[in-house]
């Protein structure tokens, strides 16, 4: 087997220069999963692998065991990571709540039950290292169905939320999230939640208000249930998409910036293209997800899952790294990594670290210590050759060590090696939509080239002012990816336009302060 250039040539991401680390939780009703039929676990694991989150809170786990079967089969198989399970309480409900974490993100605290009449709702407390914060994740799965002693029901459950979360202090980074079965914004349960009362800090904001009853074509971007319209034999519901029953809802703190901050408009209901109201979220054409992912979100469960990012502002990191990336060499044997610094406060240096496409840890690479400037506060770039890597995908990252032996971990970049046979030349130009979108801070943008051109993909705001050049230069035919920062951006539209030789296409993105 030939190997040949990369074919996803340059992928650079940036680190925001105010040391901010951003986090992607999900949220996502898993429709009684018991882990003794294993027939759903690859559509979780497809949409795991289409969303590549770092926190995980399900709802309707049935025991312990179908949680810790959740973890291994479904999180820890999907190759995005290395999830650990935070403590998980049988208590007296039907099903129970349980939670994932990336460790070497988060540290988990623990696990509070608090007990209402149906189900618990479990406060997940999780600490932050580089930020020194402390966040608070609510899950619940409140009375569903509707009519009045329904209603009422839930607003119980949600006295008994509040109850706890007027007991916090005052300017705590908290959240809930989950199924609560909620059909209007003057449901009492509802009104609860976002009650701003003045002898208390406890109210949660929905960053996203919608007036009266949601379950309308109207709000149909909105919606989360049910993503089916025919039995699948699993007992969930049908009817398709018309109720916006899962939401994620944020303390006062986190929607003020500092600290950790819920990352405005990037609360997102996967798949949902608001095309799909009554429609099972399969039906294609989904511009929100393609048909892997769209078989998938409706054959895994009766709920899509939502997603939001939150950004942790590090409380003073020793080592600013400022960009990282990786490119192949030309023969597909080595991997060039580069990174830069803004400034070093009594640094050590830095270890590369790697691991395969599907593999779950990072390993030190042989001899891939590249030593830091100590203390410095001009800029500084750094390389090193990763030599006889091969073919394959590749994930790095940079272990950063102080001179007290204290270590920190940069992003994670990817660089593809691939080979003529495992990879046929795409007949066509293309230029994708940037993922996400909107977004904060970072997006990926990926484009084909058919021949080997002279490609260029430049960022203009609205009014045709040249932002950013992405890449620029000679490249092989084949799929190319570029990951970019726009930190330092204004929100708003902007348009990205990919040259390559006589074709052009342009796109427009949204960044979101």
């Amino acid at each position: 087997m030939k190997s040949r250039s990369l074919l996803a040539a340059l992928l650079c991401l940036v680190v925001s220069a105010n040391s901010q680390e951003t986090l992607k939780i999900m949220s996502y009703n898993a429709l009684n999963f018991s882990g003794t039929n294993r027939s759903r676990d690859a559509y979780f694991i497809t949409v795991m692998q289409a969303t590549q989150p770092d926190v995980v809170v399900v709802q309707e786990m049935t025991t312990t065991a179908a949680a810790g079967i959740y973890l291994s089969n479904v999180l820890n198989a999907a190759g995005i990571g290395t999830f650990a399970m935070g403590t998980y309480i049988d208590g007296t409900g039907d099903t129970e709540n349980a939670i994932y974490y990336k460790a070497d993100r988060v540290t988990f605290i623990g696990n509070a039950r608090i007990p209402t009449a149906l189900r618990d709702i479990n406060e997940f407390k999780f600490y932050h290292a580089a930020s020194a914060e402390t966040l608070r994740v609510y899950s619940v799965h409140l009375k569903a169905s509707e009519g009045s002693d329904n209603e009422a029901k839930r607003a119980a459950e949600v006295a008994n939320l509040r109850t706890w979360t007027n007991g916090l202090p005052a300017g705590s980074n908290f959240l809930v999230t989950g199924d609560f079965n909620i059909y209007s914004s003057s449901e009492a349960a509802y009104q609860a939640l976002v009650a701003d009362q003045p002898t208390n800090d406890g109210h949660f904001v929905d960053t996203e208000p919608l007036s009266g009853t949601w379950n309308s074509a109207g709000y149909a971007a909105y919606h989360t249930q049910s993503t089916r319209t025919a039995n699948l034999g699993d007992g969930g519901s049908t009817g398709g998409l018309d109720d916006r029953f899962d939401l994620m809802l944020f303390s006062r703190a986190m929607i003020e910036t500092g600290g950790i901050t819920y990352q405005t408009g990037t609360l997102t209901p996967i798949g949902n293209d608001g095309a799909h109201f009554n429609m099972a979220i399969g039906t294609m054409p989904n511009s929100a997800a393609d048909a892997t992912l769209a078989h998938a979100l409706e054959y895994a469960s009766d709920h899509l899952p939502i997603t939001a990012l939150v950004s942790f502002d590090d409380a003073q990191l020793p080592v600013q790294i400022s960009s990282l990336r990786a490119t192949p060499g030309t023969d597909g044997n080595d991997v060039t990594v580069q990174w830069s610094t803004l400034s070093e406060t009594e640094n050590f240096g830095f270890y590369v670290q790697v691991r395969r496409e599907g593999e779950m840890t990072f390993q030190t690479v042989a001899n891939g210590f590249v030593a830091g400037q100590g203390t410095a506060i001009v800029p500084h770039d750094y390389a090193f050759v990763d030599a006889g890597r091969g073919t394959g995908r590749w994930w790095y990252r940079l272990e950063q060590v102080d001179l007290n032996g204290a270590k920190h971990y940069s992003s994670e970049v990817s660089v593809d090696v691939l080979t003529a046979v495992a990879e046929a030349v795409p007949a066509t130009f293309t230029l994708d939509q940037n993922y996400p979108n909107p977004f904060n801070a970072g997006t990926v943008i990926r484009f084909t080239v058919p021949a080997s051109s002279m490609v260029t993909l430049t960022v203009y705001d609205l009014l045709g002012h040249e932002v950013a050049t992405l890449a620029e230069g000679q490249m092989s035919a084949g799929v190319h990816q570029v990951s970019w920062d726009g930190s330092r951006l204004a929100s708003g539209v902007y348009l990205y336009r990919l040259n390559a030789g006589d074709q052009v296409q342009t796109r427009r993105m949204v960044y979101v302060r």
